[in-house]
């Protein structure tokens, strides 16, 4: 993101939006080749150890998603995404043009989502060891409330244009932008453990994409209701408080450790 989201910003400005698309899925499909040859086969085999250890601990067969469906941990995983997806897609498919509107150049507004793009893979890394060390329930709530923090300086931007408060939003919110993906994958793997885990996670992972696009048509509307993005804004955070709940009142995911 740090690289093409600017790439892509600087085309359309310097050329048009056509000629983008056709430079970016050029370099898409040069790119195809090199993933054909990748070990698909040593992939889907797996690691043997990691296996047999997945087998000990389910007991057997383990989970089915018949099963899962009836527990309040699936229906609270799948809260978290559909909730997290709906907030943050509310506000982040807007963000480069919010930023123009505000009274950033394009290409600064580019520059800071490529680089809330490159922070949230640091943040992905960084969620397993702080995880381990202070717990899940702590790391997604404080995860949260980072994003929550980052919406609100959202509202200040456009009456306070300035590069110090970009920053601040940068910084605040990318942090956090990643976190919430691989705890709850990791939670689903552990708790869910079998030979039937992939497709429980699918499953929840399913209403992630149903709260993107909620999310992205639900802030789209309001601004073209409101004229602004406050109220997108506003809901967003909302949904986002709505979140972190489930890891507050499901007891498996409460004590989960």
């Amino acid at each position: 993101m740090i690289v093409f989201v600017p790439l892509a910003q600087f085309l359309v400005t310097s050329y048009d939006w056509r000629l983008a698309y056709r430079l970016m899925g050029g370099m898409l499909l040069l790119c195809a080749p090199l993933v054909l040859l990748l070990p698909w086969r040593r992939i889907m085999a797996g690691n043997p150890e990691l296996r047999a250890e997945s087998g000990r601990k389910a007991g057997g067969g383990g989970w089915t998603p018949r099963a899962a469906l009836r527990t309040p941990v699936f229906w609270g995983l799948s809260m978290v995404f559909f909730c997290t997806a709906t907030g943050m897609f509310a506000v982040v498919v807007q963000l480069v043009a919010f930023f123009i509107d505000a009274g950033y150049s394009p290409l600064t507004a580019a520059t800071a989502f490529g680089v809330l793009g490159m922070m949230s893979a640091g943040s992905i890394m960084l969620s397993g060891i702080l995880s381990d060390r202070f717990g899940y329930r702590q790391v997604v709530t404080a995860s949260f409330v980072g994003t929550a923090s980052g919406m609100t300086i959202l509202l200040v931007i456009p009456d306070y244009p300035s590069v110090a408060l970009l920053v601040l939003f940068v910084a605040v919110f990318g942090v956090c932008m990643g976190m919430r993906g691989p705890l709850i994958s990791s939670v689903c793997a552990k708790y869910f453990a079998g030979s039937h885990v992939a497709t429980i996670y699918g499953s929840i992972y399913s209403m992630n994409a149903l709260g993107a696009g909620f999310g992205s048509l639900m802030g789209g509307l309001l601004h073209d209701i409101t004229g602004g993005y406050r109220l997108a804004i506003g809901v967003a955070l909302v949904f986002i408080a709505a979140a972190a709940t489930p890891f507050w009142l499901v007891r498996d995911l409460r004590n989960f450790r």
